[in-house]
């Protein structure tokens, strides 16, 4: 029947650099304990939850990477020092969206941009057709969905910094040549590898227009101080780019590489264009950029799309509707192993100690997703 909101000013503590004491005069936590209740300690059995005076702690914070940490930062904060309220299901993370589109008088709110994107290539595909240049494979409705969503994927990791070191010829060529990161430990494997790659640059060079492929050869290289072989393009420029297990093994390539038998009849490079069509236009396709901006400037016309930086930014009624009603709010329950990974994390990311987090990095890069910079 009641909803209290405690606002708290800026990121909190970092209760796992600070002292105790510290932690106890610190302002925001002492509104925070005076709010629930309840007093705070590491040890759980201190702690008397049945004087707690609100049985949902809800964090809402803006939906962008200093709102992510705050919750980072909250999130330790229990799990260090108010534990009984996870385990007994009493906190909550809210969530704010992240667009209000407006088509006509119908307003909708999207919580992440992979739903706007979803909605505008299901409005920007309508009585659209993609083919072949004869007409022989043609895709329309939830078929072209599926295939522009598998497009987005493939175009999007060649552009990721993980992959855009490669040129794209070397990247199909890789995915089609089945390498995986094993075969980084067995010489014969990568020998034949490398042969086929070379194979596969020189025949596009020649049968593909993809003129650039024939300046690319690639070679067998050992390092013997892990045991293990990578592979190195040289190009007409003697530039030398190494290509190794972790690439292999990233996120990135992985989609890359599923994507690729999904789309391979519908691939761009290596056509003499694709056909793009209604009952009123036609367009010739040769980059899936043209592709991508024709179905969303489609997808766009009619609608009004703004993006909240912050809560703030909304109005209180938009406020209410999206993120407070308990009728129509969606709150996410956190679980005591949510918690815990948070202050792993926390712990290994913004503690003291620069070792583990230098090493966290070092293995970790390969599958970083939609870094913010």
């Amino acid at each position: 029947m009641f909803q209290a909101i405690l606002p708290l000013r800026g990121k909190i503590l970092n209760v796992e650099k600070a002292r105790l004491d510290r932690i106890y005069g610190n302002n925001e936590i002492q509104s925070m304990v005076q709010a629930f209740g309840i007093n705070i300690s590491r040890n759980e059995e201190e702690i008397n939850i049945d004087k707690l005076r609100y049985h949902k702690i809800i964090i809402m914070t803006d939906a962008d990477v200093d709102g992510a940490h705050i919750r980072t930062l909250l999130l330790t904060f229990f799990f260090r020092y108010a534990k009984p309220l996870i385990e007994n299901g009493h906190v909550y993370i809210a969530q704010p969206p992240l667009f209000k589109v407006t088509i006509g008088k119908n307003t909708e709110y999207l919580y992440n941009e992979h739903a706007l994107d979803k909605m505008l290539k299901e409005r920007g595909i309508k009585s659209l057709s993609l083919s072949d240049k004869k007409k022989s494979n043609i895709k329309t409705g939830d078929e072209l969905l599926e295939l522009i969503k598998n497009m987005t994927t493939f175009y999007n990791s060649y552009n990721n910094p993980i992959l855009n070191l490669y040129p794209a010829v070397v990247l199909r060529g890789l995915v089609r040549s089945n390498i995986t990161p094993e075969d980084f430990d067995n010489q014969a494997k990568m020998t034949e590898i490398v042969e086929y790659l070379n194979k596969y640059l020189q025949d596009h060079a020649k049968n593909y227009n993809i003129a650039e492929a024939a300046n690319y050869v690639v070679s067998l290289k050992y390092n013997p101080e892990n045991s293990k072989y990578s592979i190195q393009l040289n190009t007409n420029d003697e530039e030398h780019v190494i290509l190794n297990q972790n690439i292999i093994k990233s996120s990135e390539y992985k989609r890359l590489k599923s994507a690729y038998p999904l789309i391979r009849d519908f691939l761009i490079e290596e056509s003499d264009g694709l056909l793009l069509e209604t009952d009123a236009e036609s367009y010739e396709i040769h980059s899936f950029e043209k592709l991508q901006k024709i179905i969303d400037d489609r997808g766009q016309k009619g609608m009004t799309i703004q993006r909240f930086k912050g809560l703030g930014e909304m109005m209180p009624q938009q406020l209410w509707e999206t993120t407070m009603d308990p009728s129509t709010r969606t709150l996410l329950k956190v679980g005591i192993e949510d918690a815990m990974l948070c202050d792993q994390l926390f712990d290994v990311l913004m503690g003291d100690k620069v070792d583990p987090r230098r090493n966290f990095i070092e293995q970790n890069a390969v599958y970083a997703t939609n870094i913010d910079t």
